[in-house]
């Protein structure tokens, strides 16, 4: 299993720091046309509709799922109580018995998320801290220098390629521990033409 803490930030000379919500990005202290502080809104806006569409998109998949459960179910009718009667030294008695099957939950399905033109990279580092459902977010540019600019700040936020240690069950908890592969991390930046990442996002992932 993979950890993703927070590194601590370090803002080398000729950058400062900025903040929005969750994200921290270093902008060139030389170039501040890089970042539009008027599309913050907009990207307060954007992270809301998708948490909220990922939200009711489960919502659709739960439902489905519990109609096919209960359709497939064997047994009383799951619309309406049971009812049983027993007999016992007083009389009869009536009892109700709820015969409404227990419905296991279905794992939320998480997306991915490529935004074309990244810049910065701060949408795409505020979309993978700020909805829950998201698997991982492709970070993409034409630039260079963008993508140079967007690893930079997918590092800062902790989001980047993590290796994952898996401990050896035949030693001690403080014994040998293994690398088995690495995590391509949260916000993975690509650089080059967006439609070629649509056409092979599996390569990718």
């Amino acid at each position: 299993m993979s950890t993703q803490a927070q590194p601590t930030i370090i803002v080398p000379a000729g950058f400062s720091l900025h903040s929005e919500n969750t994200a921290h990005i270093l902008l060139p202290n030389d170039n501040g046309a890089f970042l539009n502080p008027v599309q913050e809104f907009n990207r307060d806006l954007s992270v809301a509709c998708i948490r909220t569409w990922g939200d009711q998109m489960n919502e659709l998949r739960r439902n489905k799922w519990a109609k096919k459960l209960q359709k497939n179910s064997v047994g009383p009718s799951t619309s309406e109580d049971v009812q049983t009667t027993e007999t016992s030294p007083a009389g009869p008695s009536a009892m109700l018995v709820d015969a409404a099957p227990q419905i296991p939950d279905l794992k939320p399905h998480k997306f991915v998320i490529l935004e074309a033109l990244s810049a910065t990279g701060l949408r795409s580092i505020r979309y993978a801290k700020e909805i829950p459902l998201v698997k991982y977010v492709i970070a993409n540019d034409l630039s260079s220098s963008a993508t140079e600019a967007m690893r930079r700040n997918v590092e800062i936020n902790g989001l980047g390629p993590q290796p994952i240690i898996e401990v050896d069950s035949t030693e001690p908890l403080d014994g040998k521990q293994k690398t088995a592969k690495s995590d391509l991390g949260k916000v993975r930046v690509n650089e080059g033409d967006a439609w070629y990442v649509i056409d092979n996002v599996n390569r990718v992932s």
